[in-house]
């Protein structure tokens, strides 16, 4: 019996370097790949974000949007009203252990989601018969197709790349830090990113003038990208609230 107890202490921590490995080769993989691309900070939050829509429930889908991560590395996702906020608010838990995965897939450590009654836009297809016909024409230009997007031609460095990370996040699943749908999920969106950036790099678009990001809407005449904008108006708002305070 003390053979078999010793057996398993020796054996339980050797597991946990394992557990612990493979979560820091996940995270060094990614690393390197978004510096390489130059895609950092705002890229792997824009990745992250777009998965938003994979753990909502349906009726929350229109009346949420995610607009970014705040210093205290809380997702903030704008809300249609205060009713959303209850519901999402109640849910709170549950969106945290489905969002887990996908943001250590991206390198991020997310600590909690907090909800923004003052900043809710719709889709961004509604969105654009508020604009005028140039405005229009403008951002319509900046958003690949379906088809242009499959016709970008990825590097060989971008496909190596690719499939490290799905290694590496091969060997999370087998740890059971997420399940092989998680993994499936996480490659596309990542490659969809790239064919993104590489689609408006190609046609000479400006990067944002804060965070290099390269988003479909630019905003004011310091070019902003939208999740920087909103940080932007936040940051104003709160500057006026402690001027007029």
């Amino acid at each position: 019996m003390t053979d078999d107890s010793s057996s398993g202490s020796k054996n339980k921590p050797f597991q946990r370097r394992r557990s612990r490995s493979s979560i820091t080769s996940v995270g060094t993989v990614l690393s390197k790949v978004l510096s390489k691309y130059g895609l950092e900070q705002r890229m792997k939050e824009q990745a992250f974000m777009a998965m938003w829509n994979d753990v909502v429930d349906e009726p929350f889908k229109k009346v949420s949007r995610p607009l970014f991560i705040d210093h205290e590395g809380s997702l903030v996702v704008s809300v249609k009203d205060s009713t959303v906020a209850q519901e999402l608010t109640f849910h709170r838990g549950q969106l945290m252990k489905k969002l887990a995965p996908f943001a250590r897939g991206v390198g991020l450590q997310i600590n909690g989601i907090r909800f923004d009654l003052k900043h809710f836009t719709e889709a961004e297809d509604q969105e654009i018969f508020t604009l005028s016909r140039s405005q229009a024409e403008a951002r319509l230009a900046r958003t690949p197709t379906e088809e242009e997007l499959a016709q970008v031609e990825l590097t060989d460095e971008n496909l190596n790349e690719l499939a490290k990370l799905k290694a590496n996040l091969d060997v999370g699943a087998a740890h059971g830090e997420h399940d092989a749908s998680t993994t499936d999920r996480i490659i596309r969106m990542y490659e969809r990113e790239l064919r993104r950036k590489a689609w408006r790099e190609t046609r000479g678009y400006d990067p944002c003038s804060k965070c290099g990001y390269v988003d479909s809407r630019m905003y004011g005449v310091t070019n902003l990208c939208r999740m920087c904008h909103v940080v932007d108006l936040l940051a104003r708002g709160k500057s006026d609230a402690h001027i007029n305070s």
